[in-house]
């Protein structure tokens, strides 16, 4: 599997400046932790330290400013633990939509030597369900949705930028 610093310079290469986050200071990779009562994976911890949150090769959640509260890993996880049908199970934290109405999450219940799976969050399977493992680490998942997105890209062309909107004039 290629470092964390390999998939940072293919989504550098791929993406456009306004697709990436800043990325976080370790105070509020920290605070979020605590807010959702887990300890993030070492893949994911690297990625919010240098990107913070991402548009590309999917949306990935993460740190974000206010004007972006969405993309923040946080509101995105207490609204699926509070305000969403089945709530998400207090372990997982959701890192991307997939696209039907799921989340691909970390699963924090099964961290092991510091990392966690990604499972798939899938709404339509009610509470009970036993979420389907997509990869065994986030960096991981990231290698294959990055992979994914460029043979997207060279069957049907790139797909226009999801950045943000540009911030209003004061």
């Amino acid at each position: 599997m290629p470092s964390f610093l390999d998939l940072l310079e293919q989504i550098r290469t791929q993406a456009s400046p306004e697709e990436l986050g800043p990325g976080a200071p370790e105070a509020e990779i920290r605070a979020a932790e605590q807010a959702l009562g887990v300890s993030f994976p070492t893949g994911y911890r690297e990625f919010l330290r240098v990107l913070g949150y991402s548009f590309w090769p999917v949306q990935i959640y993460g740190i974000a400013s206010p004007e972006l509260a969405y993309m923040h890993v946080v509101k995105a996880t207490q609204d699926a633990r509070l305000l969403l049908r089945p709530n998400l199970p207090l372990s997982l934290v959701p890192v991307s939509p997939d696209g039907r109405g799921g989340e691909y999450c970390l699963d924090t219940a099964a961290a092991h030597d510091g990392e966690c799976p990604i499972v798939c969050w899938d709404r339509e399977r009610g509470p009970d369900q036993l979420p389907r493992n997509v990869a065994p680490s986030f960096l991981a998942w990231l290698e294959a949705t990055i992979r994914d997105r460029i043979r997207e890209d060279s069957v049907y062309g790139p797909v226009e930028a999801i950045a943000p909107p540009p911030a209003a004039a004061p």
